[in-house]
């Protein structure tokens, strides 16, 4: 009979605490601490196979920082690896010590007794995009904090409220004539310099993302999800794309829609059952993006745009039916619960969720 042997790693950036326990021992065989370097994870594991001629490893650490390259690098040498959720890991509630070798033996005695919720690791292809695509989010919001710092000063200088709509040709223009001392005009000067440079970086990188979204392992995906919905745009379908990558690994749309965190809270005890918000756990990147696309739902679906019309010309007549389903039900929706003078935030929370199932289907093939 062969040995099984379990092997926790708390890991850091310089180093790796490592728990190896045998079979159903309650106390770990050994404890060390090693060099997080491709080369010191490898003696280690060879060292274990020699000591253990023959037998199975079984290893697991917690998603954070560091990345998958741990573990494409024990699948190289063959050795099963478990990235486990951090926040769906056990814990004991009156437990108050922590230390790298406790995290290590709790990881290990988890993986033993199948108390361990895996995460999905990408393919290279798709987390190279993702994180791309992830640059290009914080690049908007880098932006966003540049416009408003403008504002700001120029709100400080007691200069006039522009009557118009920000951030156009005349309003650029605007700024540039407002009367200001030679150094303040000086600073505004650098403000739209900082503006006019990441604009035309991120332009760059918009123009950077839809040459990906052409690729052959995103563009079918893509071109679904951007005939599907009036909000979702080539960027935001491509982004959809490389953070879930495998929609089929849930099994029902809401167990999507719980992994999105777009479900809502519940703590009931007894005959005493109390719903809160949503819970805001997993991706709150895609869920940031349904969002924000359900805002597109507050206006009646009238007429098609060339934008939409264009990626449904060569789908299925299936795949379009449950387009025009799914548009006309979600901004119906919208419409029903600001009757209902529901908050609007709420309102957009509730077609996000609902939009999150949407997309499942689709994605699944689960359009009947």
């Amino acid at each position: 009979m062969k040995t099984i042997v379990y092997v926790g790693m708390d890991v850091h950036s310089e180093d790796n605490c490592m728990a190896v326990y045998l079979d159903e021992r309650e106390e770990p065989e050994y404890e060390s601490t090693i060099p997080n370097t491709g080369e010191m994870v490898q003696k280690f594991f060879e060292k274990l196979k020699k000591s253990y001629p023959d037998c199975k490893i079984y290893t697991i650490y917690e998603a954070g920082p560091t990345g998958f390259v741990l573990y494409r690098q024990l699948k190289a040498l063959g050795i099963s690896c478990v990235v486990a959720a951090p926040s769906l890991l056990p814990h004991t509630r009156g437990d108050r010590l922590k230390t790298d070798r406790r995290d290590a033996k709790s990881l290990a005695k988890a993986l033993r007794s199948g108390m361990v919720t895996p995460c999905h690791i990408p393919s290279e292809t798709f987390e190279a995009v993702r994180d791309y695509q992830r640059m290009v989010a914080d690049m908007k919001g880098s932006l966003g904090a540049v416009k408003k710092q403008l504002l700001m000063f120029l709100h400080r200088k007691d200069c006039p409220c522009y009557k118009g709509t920000y951030w156009t040709e005349r309003h650029l223009k605007w700024i540039k004539t407002v009367p200001l001392d030679t150094v303040d005009r000086e600073t505004c000067d650098e403000y739209l310099m900082m503006i006019k440079d990441q604009e035309d970086r991120l332009a760059r990188q918009l123009s950077r993302l839809e040459e990906f979204a052409a690729m052959k392992e995103f563009s079918d995906e893509v071109e679904k999800l951007k005939c599907f919905i009036k909000g979702i745009s080539t960027q935001t379908a491509l982004a959809l794309v490389v953070e879930i990558e495998d929609f089929k690994r849930f099994p029902t749309a809401k167990s999507f829609m719980a992994y999105l965190g777009l479900v809502t809270s519940e703590h009931s005890s007894g005959g005493r059952r109390i719903q809160g918000g949503i819970t805001k756990t997993g991706n709150k990147h895609v869920r940031s993006l349904l969002v924000e696309s359900s805002w597109h739902f507050r206006y009646p679906f009238v007429q098609k745009s060339r934008a939409l019309k264009e990626p449904q010309e060569h789908q299925d007549n299936a795949i379009l039916s449950y387009v025009n389903k799914a548009n006309s039900r979600l901004t119906r929706k919208f419409s029903r619960m600001n009757l209902r003078n529901k908050p609007t935030k709420t309102t957009v929370v509730a077609v996000a969720r609902e939009l999150s199932g949407f997309v499942w289907g689709m994605m699944t093939g689960n359009i009947g």
